[in-house]
């Protein structure tokens, strides 16, 4: 396979969202609703190659023309070249005459190895804002969206945006009683509650907005121990508190093993014949092979917050230390559910951005995720 030859053709193919499903040794390719299937004879290892990589995600729509910004055409065939050299010549002499992956398909798997930060597509989120401030007293539109959420199937980015910015009264009363249904309907007439316990504010990070930032030389800073832990959990236990979130800053002292083992203390108190139920995790952006330990260690849910989508302001907000890796942070979640981890929690600081920019870049976020895990 000549992979200059197939990155000519990325612009004609990627207008399309695509998915590709393989069962009993066929391969289904569904690209803008038809379905093409292929038979790859009985060995499939040049399907498995790719299979590893690709997963089968179902990708959103904003993976749309990712490959044509500037770079990511080098950047897919540079991967594509490394996967054909390492691993398909190890297979090529198992391939039987009719073990082949057409083009198309080739090119569906370079959408999943594009730039990560690229579902967070900048100029899709400055469109939808546009489109949400022209339609913001669309009385027909908004009645539309908010009788599409009354199924609680989920909206778009784009009507959700729309929805935040309405300015009619009548229709804002409405989604709020819309809202309050749809909570109780799914959740019932309860609030969940949980306490933040900090382990640690040692911080090897430069976030300008946080007093934990590694220049700060006027903060005290303190690692709790394992018998601080346990003494901290029995008081918020007597509060009433079955549940807590568990946070620490980035540093080498707070390395993985001592927050499995922090995990592991909670877990054992007993205390006045009661127990801490779920440890959530927030921790900074760490490996699959880290987000698997805290699965098999029995997390409840990771958190991490993206801060903000606007790359620019990203990297001005965080101009040293592992977190100023944007595309490294972003696709932290991606990691923490192939590790197995399957309750994440993603979020923002509004006020680093415009709210409405961050608000539907979260929105995309949760839409990618959906579609890819």
């Amino acid at each position: 396979i000549e992979t200059t030859g197939i990155i000519e053709y990325v612009p004609n193919i990627l207008q399309y969202d695509a998915k590709l499903t393989k069962e009993d040794g066929k391969i289904t390719t569904s690209i803008g609703g038809r379905e093409t299937t292929m038979d790859v004879g009985g060995n499939n290892n040049l399907w498995n190659v790719l299979a590893s990589k690709v997963e089968s995600k179902n990708l959103p729509s904003s993976y749309k023309g990712t490959l044509l910004e500037p770079g990511a055409f080098d950047e897919a065939k540079q991967k594509l070249d490394e996967i054909l050299e390492t691993n398909l010549n190890l297979a090529k002499r198992n391939l039987g005459p009719t073990d082949y992956l057409e083009l198309r398909d080739i090119l569906t798997f370079t959408r999943v190895i594009a730039r990560p930060e690229e579902f967070i597509d900048d100029g899709e989120i400055v469109e939808t804002m546009e489109y949400a401030r022209a339609n913001r007293h669309n009385r027909a539109l908004i009645e539309h969206i908010l009788d599409k959420a009354e199924a609680a199937k989920g909206i778009t980015h784009r009507e959700a945006a729309v929805l935040l910015e309405c300015d009619l009264p009548d229709l804002n009363e409405r989604m709020f009683a819309l809202a309050r249904r749809l909570k109780e309907r799914i959740y019932g007439n309860r609030i969940v509650m949980f306490a933040p316990l900090y382990l640690s504010n040692y911080c090897i990070n430069g976030c300008t907005y946080c007093p934990y930032h590694a220049k700060n030389k006027t903060m005290l800073r303190k690692q709790l121990s394992q018998k601080e832990i346990e003494t901290e959990v029995i008081a918020l236990q007597d509060m009433g508190h079955k549940r807590l979130a568990l946070e620490a800053g980035e540093h080498p002292l707070n390395s993985i093993e001592y927050i499995l083992e922090s995990i592991r203390t909670i877990y054992n108190v007993k205390h006045k014949n009661g127990a801490i139920r779920r440890v959530n995790v927030n921790i900074a952006a760490t490996t699959v092979e880290n987000y698997r330990k805290l699965a098999e260690a029995g997390i409840g849910t990771y958190i991490l917050f993206q801060e903000t989508y606007n790359k620019e302001n990203y990297q001005k907000l965080h101009p040293y230390g592992p977190k100023s890796n944007y595309a490294y942070h972003t696709e932290a979640m991606d990691r923490a559910m192939e590790g197995g981890i399957d309750d994440v929690g993603i979020g923002v600081l509004f006020g680093l951005t415009n709210y409405l920019y961050d608000f539907i870049g979260l929105i995309m976020h949760a839409e990618h995720l959906e579609a890819a895990h």
